[in-house]
Order: C-alpha cells, then sequence, then structure tokens
C-alpha cells in the first residue's frame, strides 16, 4: 500500500521467461552518454556457474549465471558470463577498478607513476614494456562487455542496529568447490550497523573454468605460472588483489570453456577488494584485511640482500636465521606479498588436499581448517614459521615428492623477504616487494624447465572434499595405518573444525605501525 514494487523486491529487470522452464531473462538499460551500455540488451538464463547461499532469512550473496543474449537475430547467439552482486553504496563497481588499473598500468610504463623510474622494478618495466604497450596485458583481465548500476537500499533509520549470529550457522559454503561443511558454533551475536547496498551486474565475454577445477597438477601450476605476470603489473602500477583464491584466478580455452589442447589463458578475476598501495593515512582495516591472521610477528636478523640477479634467481636456495615469534594484536594490511603467499598457499593446497592419495588429504586436512574461534589453526600458521619438506615429503604422492623440497624453500624466501622489509622500514615501498616478486618468478621458472622429473605434471586431481564419512570408511578399512600419526608439523589442534573456506588467504602481514602512519 505504500512501497513501490521494487522496495517489495520485485526487480523490473528480471522477468521469468514464459517460454522456457526455470530460464530468466535479465535486462541491462542503455545509459545514454556511455559506450559500453549504449543500447539496451537482454539476456536469457542457461544455467548457474555458481551461487553462495546465505544463513539471512534475507538479503543474496554473488550469482554467476551462463547467459545467452537475446534480439541479436544469430542462430547461435554469443554466450557471457552474469555476476550479480551487491556492493557497498560508495564501493568502487568491477568497471571502475577495472579501468583505473588500466589507467595506472599505462602511467607507469609512459613515466606518469612516481615509481617509473625505479631500479627495482626495472626489471619488470623491461619484461612487460611490449605486452604494454600493445594492450595484450588486457588478456590476463576478464573483457567486460556490459554493466548496470541498479538500486540502492534503503537508509536504516538513524538507531537502527542489525544483529549478526542470531541464526545458527550450521553450514557454510566453500567458494573453491561450493560443497558444504559442517561448521563451529559461531560466536555470540554483536550488533553492527547497517551500510547501504548497491546492486550490481556485469557482463564478461569468457567463460572460463576455475583453479580449482582445473584437472592436473601441471594445469594448475601453468595457469599459477601465467598469473604472476597480472600481479606484477599490479605491482607496478602499486594496486593490491586483496582476494586471491581458487576461484579468483581462472583459465580460459580456446572455445567457450574447456581448452582441448590443453593451452590455457589465465585470468585475474574479481577486483571487489582491489586498492591502491600504501593506503592513505587514517586507513581502516576492512574485510579483506581481516583475512589475515594478525597475531603473529616474525622478527630475524637475517643476511643482507639488495640484489639480485634474474640469470641465477632459479639456482638459489637460502636459510635465514631462525626466527622468534612475537605474538601482538596489530592492525592487518593487506600487500604485495599477500598476493603472493596466496600462490604458494594454493599450489600447496593443490598439491596435497585434491590429489587422491590418502596420506597428503590427511597432511592437508589437519592444516586447511579453522580453529573453533574461527583463527587459523597453529599447524597451518606452523607451514610458514618452520621446516616443513621432510613432513610434506613423506606425505605426498610418489610422484609429486618432488615438490616438496621447492614448497619449502619457498616459504624460506617468503619469510626471509618480511623479515627484511620490516628490518629496513620499508613496508610501505612499492619497489622493496620487486625481490619477493622477482623470487616467485624464478621459483616456477625452476619448477617448469629445470626439475628433471616430470611425472607430477599428469597427477590427476580431485575436488579437494575429503568428506568425515570416507575418511572414517578408509581408517576402517585400513586399521594398521596410523592416520593420528600422520607426519604432521606440531599437533592437529581443533580437529573437528571445518577446513579454512579460502585455501589462498595469507597469514602473516606487517603490522599497521610499520607502515609510518597513525592508526585509525
Amino acid at each position: 500500500m505504500f512501497s513501490t514494487p521494487e522496495q517489495l523486491g520485485y526487480d523490473p529487470n528480471v522477468t521469468l521467461d514464459t517460454t522456457a522452464d526455470h530460464r530468466y531473462i535479465f535486462t541491462i538499460p542503455m545509459l545514454p552518454g556511455d559506450t559500453l551500455n549504449a543500447q539496451s540488451r537482454r539476456f536469457r538464463t542457461v544455467e548457474t556457474i555458481s551461487e553462495y547461499r546465505l544463513n539471512n532469512i534475507t538479503g543474496r550473496m554473488t550469482r554467476i549465471l551462463l547467459v545467452k543474449e537475446l534480439d541479436t537475430g544469430k542462430k547461435d547467439p554469443p554466450r557471457f558470463v552474469l555476476k550479480d552482486i551487491w556492493l557497498d553504496k560508495e564501493a568502487q563497481t568491477e568497471r571502475e577498478l577495472q579501468s583505473a588499473i588500466f589507467y595506472d598500468i599505462r602511467g607507469f610504463w609512459q613515466g606518469r607513476s612516481p615509481e617509473s623510474d625505479s631500479l627495482s622494478l626495472k626489471l619488470f618495466k623491461d619484461l612487460h614494456a611490449t605486452l604494454v604497450s600493445t594492450g595484450e596485458y588486457k588478456n590476463y583481465f576478464l573483457d567486460i562487455v556490459a554493466d548496470y548500476r541498479g538500486m540502492v537500499s534503503p537508509d536504516p533509520p538513524i538507531d537502527a542496529v542489525s544483529t549478526r549470529g542470531l541464526l545458527d550457522a550450521r553450514y557454510s559454503v566453500n567458494p573453491a568447490n561450493l560443497k558444504v561443511y559442517p561448521t563451529p558454533v559461531p560466536p555470540p551475536p554483536r550488533a553492527y550497523r547497517d551500510q547501504q547496498k548497491l546492486q550490481y551486474r556485469v557482463l564478461f565475454r569468457e567463460f572460463c573454468t576455475a583453479l580449482g577445477d582445473l584437472g592436473t597438477i601441471g594445469e594448475v601450476v601453468d595457469v599459477l605460472q601465467q598469473i604472476l605476470t597480472p600481479l606484477q603489473l599490479l605491482l607496478c602500477a602499486g594496486w593490491v588483489h586483496r582476494d586471491i583464491s581458487a576461484g579468483n584466478i581462472l583459465a580460459h580455452g580456446s572455445d567457450d570453456h574447456e581448452s582441448a589442447s590443453g593451452q590455457w589463458q589465465a585470468k585475474l578475476a574479481d577486483l571487489e577488494y582491489a586498492t591502491r598501495f600504501p593506503p592513505p593515512a587514517g586507513y581502516v582495516p576492512d574485510a579483506a584485511d581481516h583475512q589475515i591472521d594478525p597475531s603473529e610477528r616474525i622478527v630475524t636478523s637475517p643476511d643482507n640482500e639488495d640484489e639480485f640477479d634474474m640469470a641465477t634467481i632459479t639456482c638459489e636456495y637460502f636459510r635465514p636465521s631462525p626466527a622468534k615469534k612475537h605474538t601482538a594484536n596489530p592492525l592487518a594490511i593487506h600487500n604485495f606479498q599477500h598476493d603472493l603467499e596466496s600462490i604458494w598457499w594454493l599450489l600447496l593446497w593443490s598439491i596435497t588436499c585434491r590429489v587422491r592419495y590418502l596420506p597428503s588429504q590427511i597432511w592437508g586436512r589437519y592444516r586447511f581448517r579453522t580453529s573453533g574461534s574461527g583463527r587459523l589453526s597453529k599447524v597451518r600458521s606452523d607451514c610458514f614459521l618452520y621446516e616443513m619438506d621432510e613432513s610434506l615429503y613423506e606425505a605426498l604422492e610418489p610422484s609429486v615428492k618432488v615438490l616438496a623440497r621447492l614448497m619449502n624453500d619457498m616459504r624460506f624466501k617468503m619469510r626471509h623477504a618480511l623479515e627484511m622489509r620490516q628490518r629496513a622500514g620499508r613496508v610501505n615501498a612499492v619497489p622493496a616487494y620487486a625481490v619477493i616478486h622477482a623470487r616467485f618468478y624464478g621459483w616456477f621458472e625452476y619448477i617448469q624447465h629445470r626439475l628433471p622429473e616430470i611425472a607430477w605434471r599428469d597427477v590427476p586431481l580431485g575436488n579437494g572434499v575429503m568428506e568425515l564419512e570416507q575418511f572414517e570408511e578408509t581408517c576402517a578399512a585400513n586399521p594398521t595405518v596410523e592416520y593420528s600419526s600422520v607426519p604432521t608439523i606440531g599437533s592437529p589442534r581443533d580437529s573437528t573444525s571445518a577446513p579454512a573456506s579460502d585455501s589462498g588467504a595469507p597469514i602473516y602481514q606487517e603490522r599497521l605501525e610499520d607502515l609510518d602512519m597513525p592508526a585509525a
């Protein structure tokens, strides 16, 4: 009586297609003056690619749909991927963020960036000069063909607060594979101030395969190596992605979906949390920063490392001095190394949890889980702090054992780089991250071209899920195997809690105080 259809939840741009069962038609309205949205376009849903369930009685999380364009006059109309999401009202859209990133990438190579003349970044400036000058760098990102800023949710009353946790969230969805896991009892309800939300829809040209769905270790390594290129471009442009995960690293084949030849083009997707680095003074950590575990800081006295040579970097393996752990509760800040660290975690997850080999799945099961408090388990944090190559070697499938030492070596390199930046007071210096980026570049080159064994490339991968029932059945069928003593680092604490929802989430961070800016 007092509300419009839109206020009651009816979207005028979404209609039921009466000619097809369970199909909907989405309309992207024309926007005068916008060359990308110069005319109104209609798209019919074909299938749901992913949909994240919400444990609340209102609201909706992100939906990703495969759609087919209507009114084209073509016998075989083109297909696109539609992402339907609600953003904070003041947040930049995917298209706005991508445009800003592309502008800053070109600006670095055109000399408009303060870091354009940095000697530390010269390696990547030379490496990708042709890629940027030809515009081919855009191939590493999704091609946006249309987008739409929709309705804004009503502003709640000034004295209204929402309470999270009233509903017992007994099940949550793992974004890597959309499997349902039981979760621990949630923390006590807490009040928070609602923000207005903006409805946003964006259409992408490419229909891709997520990293978590690739079929072999070789394909995973190929795509992860390729994804270093857009991360290097972001480094030079002064942007951090902040949401590297198995669902945001995509592989695009030569056809609509899968690559028959095995050749993939990596795509870095979901720029929702991307931001410039360093953050401005008074920066308040947000949701992306809180994925980082801020409970521990590492301080050591490693040898000096100011220079690196790409010709020899693939041969270098060093051991920094033992770490001293300092517990603290600093404000988290996401930097370039966290994006790289997520690459390392995703590869570790792929060669353990996703390989159909019981010892490696058990090894990974203990580590890729959260504690009852929602924090990462001690066993997983120890993967970063301490030697793990022996236990990992024992657990890996025989063809994959050759990667155990290399995983441990990169762990050392990441920790060493973190320590050096902290000691030098260069946490907020963009060029200070060139060394660890070069290390990752050389590391993947070594894995791809210098390992004598290549059998690991063809090891098939599953979905990374080890169901509790399957685990119990396996234990019963193999009573002679000591599953509780499968090589681990420390003890598997919080063994009843669920695997972490984001297997690529980084753990460690520099403190906000190290950025030489006031804490908000």
